[in-house]
């Protein structure tokens, strides 16, 4: 007891003084726990604009958020404005010198590399169009919390179609491939991804440039310059590229909506896939009223009848 009363007088003792009593027993002070030496701090990543409005500068900085996001490096392919080839860069250098009074950032499309990284294809576009679609971003956001709140019902193709948005895969496709593997391999890893509701976009080229690093370079550009070099290749040639082309769209037929399709058999091509909108259940359900209808009018057909054979 005596013990007790010393302690308690030394705790009393120093909390009046604001300072740690030299003679307070060490297995009585409660220390704050460190955190751990590993432990890393994320840094987040700041560009600072020269140039635009409040705005413009949110809606670059929402792009640069989501390049980080698919690369934690920074790491992103962009289109030379002067040769229009497709380069590799980083986003702290390709910012640099952008006045957004005039231009603003755009993710236009996502090569992946492995199942974990990704590398952006960064493109500048006029500031009103970074402006309408961070508007779009915005809005979209806004509705998603209102959502998480209860405030707001979607309904299920809304959220299935942001899903796919959401979803897009890359598939390429060489136009040497042998006609198994492309029925085989090539289709299954295809009609997969459509069933599971992701759009596919196909690219064709000759497999030189398909397994190129720079192998996105010309597809930019391609729905709006076609070139024309049917003259320069064999019709053996043309041929095989024909089949290949006609074995994708049997193979998607019944999985895909109408193809959209662009450039030519004797350069490249660009097949985009949106799978088809398909409810099993509503098709059942739709099926079992028509069976039902049609059991109702069997059974009043027999009344019918019945009635006619007691009258006669």
């Amino acid at each position: 007891m005596k013990r007790k009363r010393e302690l308690g007088g030394l705790r009393e003792q120093s909390h009046s003084n604001g300072a740690r009593n030299v003679a307070f027993p060490k297995e009585y002070i409660k220390r704050q726990k460190q955190p751990p030496r590993n432990a890393t701090k994320k840094k987040r990543i700041l560009i600072t604009w020269a140039t635009g409005t409040d705005r413009a500068k949110e809606a670059a900085n929402s792009v640069v958020s989501e390049i980080f996001k698919k690369n934690s490096k920074g790491n992103i392919k962009i289109v030379d404005p002067t040769t229009h080839r497709i380069e590799t860069s980083n986003i702290r250098y390709f910012a640099k010198g952008i006045d957004l009074d005039k231009v603003g950032l755009s993710v236009v499309n996502v090569e992946q590399i492995d199942d974990e990284n990704q590398i952006p294809l960064v493109k500048l576009v006029e500031s009103r169009v970074a402006l309408k679609r961070y508007s779009d971003f915005l809005a979209k956001r806004k509705e998603m919390e209102l959502m998480k709140l209860g405030v707001m019902n979607r309904s299920f193709r809304t959220l299935e179609t942001d899903k796919k948005e959401d979803n897009l895969k890359q598939i390429k496709v060489s136009w040497q491939i042998e006609s198994d593997d492309l029925r085989r391999q090539k289709a299954h890893e295809i009609v997969s991804l459509l069933k599971k509701g992701s759009k596919v976009t196909l690219y064709l080229d000759d497999k030189n440039n398909i397994n190129s690093n720079n192998w996105l370079e010309g597809f930019e550009e391609l729905d709006r310059v076609q070139e024309d070099g049917t003259n320069r290749l064999p019709k053996s040639v043309l041929q095989k590229r024909a089949d290949v082309l006609e074995t994708l769209k049997e193979t998607v037929i019944e999985y895909a909506n109408e193809p959209i399709i662009v450039g030519s058999i004797a350069t490249k091509m660009i097949m985009k896939l949106t799978p088809k909108d398909v409810k099993p259940y509503d098709n059942d359900k739709r099926a079992l009223k028509e069976l039902r209808k049609k059991e109702r009018q069997e059974k009043l057909q027999k009344r019918i009848e019945k009635k006619k054979l007691k009258d006669t």
